[in-house]
């Protein structure tokens, strides 16, 4: 079994190099999928991911701002971009999002992150390279994806954990189909 750690040199090496240079700032999302077939510890996992992922980069005003939301068939705990300047911070708030359980609805999910997250309101920066990792370990009905985020120029990774991902549903959320990664277990 791969863990989802192995992801994040992945991502460094593959696309992020590419994408998330140090001279430009970059506001990063993170949206984790807390439905029942989850589960507890691998929702803790995923939240550990984020946690490490945060040490890659320089964190701030002038570099990379994280937000980070669960969601399941409501949207649950999570902090915008205008939480936290420092990776100290955004691990403390990362913490604190407990987890819920409940069913999976990706169109609320993504409606939320153009709705909300991404909103300057909420400490999106309008000179900043915008992300939207979207990790999910099942299926549910995707009517629009992602193609909205896309047209707002946000870049958007789906990553499926476990077996039961549905891949022609992870297309859809990403900006492309080299920005899918599935059939990662979680141990």
């Amino acid at each position: 079994m791969m863990q989802v750690w192995v992801l994040l040199p992945l991502f460094l090496s593959r696309k992020w190099a590419a994408e998330v240079c140090s001279n430009q700032p970059a506001d990063i999302g993170f949206l984790i999928d807390e439905s029942g077939s989850v589960g507890e510890a691998n929702f803790k996992k995923n939240l550990e991911f984020v946690k490490q992922f945060v040490d890659v980069f320089d964190i701030g005003n002038t570099a990379v701002k994280i937000s980070t939301f669960a969601f399941h068939t409501l949207m649950g705990k999570g902090f915008h971009f205008s939480c936290c300047n420092d990776k100290a911070s955004i691990k403390s708030k990362v913490d604190k999002i407990s987890y819920s359980g409940g069913g999976q609805d990706f169109e609320m999910a993504l409606k939320f992150s153009r709705n909300s997250m991404f909103q300057s309101v909420n400490g999106a920066r309008d000179f900043s390279l915008k992300i939207l990792m979207f990790f999910t370990d099942g299926q549910s009905t995707v009517q629009d994806g992602g193609s909205i985020l896309h047209q707002l120029g946000i870049i958007v990774y789906s990553v499926g954990v476990g077996n039961g991902v549905d891949r022609n549903q992870l297309d859809k959320i990403a900006t492309n189909q080299s920005y899918v990664f599935y059939g990662v277990q979680l141990c």
